[in-house]
């Protein structure tokens, strides 16, 4: 997965530079990188679908409080629907992408399914969003402490780390 996230990353960056300004570029690498460094030792503790999504928030959450200066506490609690309805999502399109570029055509009953599941994430999303009620306030820590946050994180995470302790 490292390996895979490092090469998409180094490819998008060679071509365009610039997206590492990018706020969704951040989070989608951070969103990731705390997957490949965090699910597996927290599944043991919680189960899968709950180690995914701490490790999305654990990843990603740092990047929001520095860029948007709002954290929601219970984005926890509202990614899991999100991110059952998009495993469902995600590879049906994956699927019927080539298979529609190659034939130039799909069944209406695969159009249909798609873009029932594409509205009943917006609706979702929009539902559980509660208007922001739930987002408070983080005060930007600026770029230097987020990142030596991250390489703090990463460390403990990591395999030497683990390898000292034991």
């Amino acid at each position: 997965l490292l390996t895979s996230l490092s090469a998409a990353a180094f490819i998008i960056l060679l071509f365009r530079p610039y997206m590492l300004l990018n706020s969704g570029f951040q989070l989608s690498f951070a969103a990731m990188s705390g997957i490949a460094f965090f699910s597996k030792r927290l599944r043991r503790f919680t189960g899968d679908m709950l180690a995914g999504t701490l490790s999305v928030q654990i990843g990603t959450i740092p990047l929001i409080a520095m860029s948007f200066h709002k954290v929601n506490t219970i984005a926890l609690f509202i990614n899991i629907p999100i991110i059952i309805l998009s495993s469902l999502t995600v590879p049906l399109c994956i699927l019927l992408l080539p298979t529609g570029m190659i034939t130039s055509y799909l069944p209406e009953i695969c159009i249909d399914a798609v873009s029932f599941l594409i509205e009943a994430l917006i609706s979702l999303n929009r539902i559980l969003s509660f208007d922001g009620a739930y987002s408070n306030l983080a005060s930007g820590t600026g770029v230097a402490v987020t990142i030596i946050f991250y390489i703090l994180l990463f460390i403990l995470a990591s395999e030497w780390f683990r390898v000292n302790i034991i």
